[in-house]
């Protein structure tokens, strides 16, 4: 019988010298138990469900969801908070004004500012539109760049907008802006 203390078994001394008193002649250790014995052995080994391929178990299941959706709640309440701390642009209150083409008056203008040249300056506006003009570029005593910014027009009147930039006397870099005023395509006004 399995389990019986009527026979001690031991492990066979691998040289054959020590023979173990206790052990039973070698016919005990070719004897096969009884086909009840093994049933009775097995009844006390825990029964193991085999895995089944394809199946989750429950738990990791729901903690996907669960993983899932908090990720959702967390995109949907950064959009939210997004969109209720960066409110929509309210329209401004002024009419915009039309675009219109760069005056050829405003642009002989800019050429002639740009080639420091003086006397062409001088021909293209009156003398009380090039002491404004002359306000305009304070500090700049030498142009180096002239940029168009571009035109607006309302009720025959265009205003073109430019950047100069230049040297100061000290010989420091500076930028101004000023807008040319024209009418007919002639030059009524130096805004600064």
């Amino acid at each position: 019988m399995i389990g019986s203390d009527d026979s001690v078994w031991r492990r066979p001394d691998p040289t054959g010298e020590a023979a173990d008193a206790t052990r039973e002649p070698a016919a005990a250790d070719q004897a096969m138990p009884e086909p009840t014995e093994v049933v009775q052995a097995l009844a006390y080994v825990p029964a193991v469900a085999p895995p089944t391929r394809g199946a989750v178990e429950g738990p990791s299941i729901r903690r996907s969801v669960a993983v899932v959706l908090l990720f959702l709640v967390g995109v949907l309440g950064g959009v939210a908070g997004y969109v209720g701390l960066n409110p929509v642009a309210s329209p401004t209150p002024y009419p915009a004004l039309a675009g219109a083409p760069e005056p050829e008056a405003a642009h002989a203008l800019a050429h002639a500012l740009k080639a420091n040249d003086a006397d062409a300056v001088a021909n293209g506006v009156l003398p009380p539109i090039a002491s404004n003009l002359s306000d305009a570029l304070q500090p700049i005593v030498k142009v180096s760049d002239v940029t168009y910014l571009g035109t607006v027009e309302q009720d025959g009147r265009d205003l073109a907008g430019y950047i100069v930039s230049g040297k100061d006397e000290q010989n420091q870099k500076q930028i101004v802006g000023f807008v040319v005023d024209v009418v007919d395509d002639n030059i009524v006004g130096i805004n600064q």
